[in-house]
């Protein structure tokens, strides 16, 4: 059975459709950009920490991991 995603990953999915939508240059895409890997990271946290089983936590570890990376590769 399905769950609501929670806070931070539905905020990460509304903000990738109104940059997909959108698709903003400058600084409302940079804005927007930040917002997207917030969301993205704090949803990653908080499964790592919190996560209600080992493949919810694994999963948070391995976007997290991904999305420091690409980060970091910039």
């Amino acid at each position: 059975m399905a769950q609501w995603p929670n806070l931070s990953l539905s905020a990460f999915l509304v903000v990738e459709v109104v940059r997909l939508l959108w698709q903003p240059a400058g600084r409302a895409g940079s804005v927007i950009e930040g917002l997207s890997v917030t969301a993205l990271l704090a949803w990653a946290v908080d499964e790592v920490v919190r996560g209600v089983n080992p493949f919810r936590r694994l999963l948070g570890l391995a976007v997290l991991g991904l999305t420091l990376a690409s980060l970091l590769g910039r």
